[in-house]
């Protein structure tokens, strides 16, 4: 024991450390397989220091205050992709550990939320002034204050842009601990954290809904027990998403990407609502009256007076939903 507590930090800062430049375009890590036999063979209480650990490292990649390796031309967050190696070959307990940890602990939830803060943001970050952030309701805002000049428009594309670019690199490796059995412990909180966004409406939102969606739907179809371990409340939180979700998927303002996985959210709410009998054959047949028939109609009836792209997308994209 006193050997494995002597040389376990070094094999952790190993396993958040990117490799030297490679031609090779996959190198074994044998850190991360030591960290992985640690977690399959030891004690509990060997996760439970591994884990934790590298969601503080992930966290500190993602705030820039460690370098994050320039041999890639992509982002690479290595704690999260060490973690997702040991959630594929380190036992049950490291997903245990993932889904189960709280605060004062650094938590996925705050992952998430810190891949979610818009770079421009963090980039003024070390110790400069910040301006407070922009509070984002969900009512809309009225008044000439509430106006934005295309420069500002511009900007707030070009750091949603940045953010989701960074989000796509990381996305593929978080989502790994989504698909376990032990996430179905995160469900409640990525719901809530889902509720509060829909209807998107800001930037910001779109970069939350882009990372939210894929975790979401990973879990909703990756699990069968899902449902009966997700609470009432939250249960309640995901029906009365189905409509803003069917919005969501046919709007051609979205990136592909997030609809895609907002669709598969949909989907999944209302197989379980068919299979277990709860009038989901009604929801959809909603859907399809107050959502897609309506859609559908009003941009063919666009299409009719001006013949342009725009309108063009908005019809595929109602009709690839219709099909779906």
């Amino acid at each position: 024991e006193s050997l494995s507590q002597s040389l376990l930090p070094k094999f952790l800062a190993s396993s958040t450390a990117g490799p030297v430049c490679s031609s090779k375009a996959h190198l074994e890590r044998y850190d991360w397989m030591v960290l992985a036999g640690a977690c399959a063979n030891g004690s509990t209480s060997v996760s439970e220091q591994i884990v934790p650990s590298l969601l503080s490292s992930a966290i500190d990649v993602l705030q820039k205050k460690v370098d994050v390796g320039e041999c890639s031309p992509k982002f690479q967050c290595f704690p999260l992709m060490a973690l997702a190696y040991l959630i594929r070959c380190g036992g049950p307990n490291v997903g245990n550990i993932f889904h189960c940890v709280s605060s004062p602990a650094t938590t996925p939830l705050d992952v998430i939320n810190e891949l979610c803060l818009p770079l421009d943001q963090e980039s003024l970050q070390d110790g400069k002034e910040t301006a407070p952030p922009k509070q984002v309701t969900r009512q809309l805002p009225v008044g000439m204050s509430h106006l934005q000049l295309p420069d500002s428009l511009a900007k707030d594309e070009e750091m949603k842009n940045a953010t989701i670019q960074r989000a796509h690199s990381v996305l593929p490796y978080l989502i790994e601990a989504y698909v376990c059995p032990s996430s179905t412990y995160s469900c409640d909180n990525l719901v809530a954290f889902v509720d509060q966004i829909l209807p998107p409406l800001s930037e910001l939102d779109e970069v939350k809904l882009y990372v939210a969606f894929p975790l979401l739907a990973a879990v909703l179809n990756g699990q069968k027990d899902i449902w009966k371990i997700v609470s009432p409340a939250a249960g309640e939180r995901l029906l009365s998403m189905t409509t803003y979700l069917a919005q969501f998927s046919m709007s051609s303002d979205h990136d592909s990407f997030s609809r895609s996985a907002a669709a598969s959210c949909l989907f999944a709410i209302l197989k379980n609502e068919d299979e277990g009998g709860d009038s989901g054959g009604d929801n959809i047949q909603h859907l399809l009256d107050r959502v897609v028939y309506p859609a559908v109609t009003e941009s063919a009836a666009y299409l009719q007076q001006t013949f342009d792209g725009a309108c063009i997308a908005n019809v595929e994209a109602a009709i690839n939903f219709l099909a779906l």
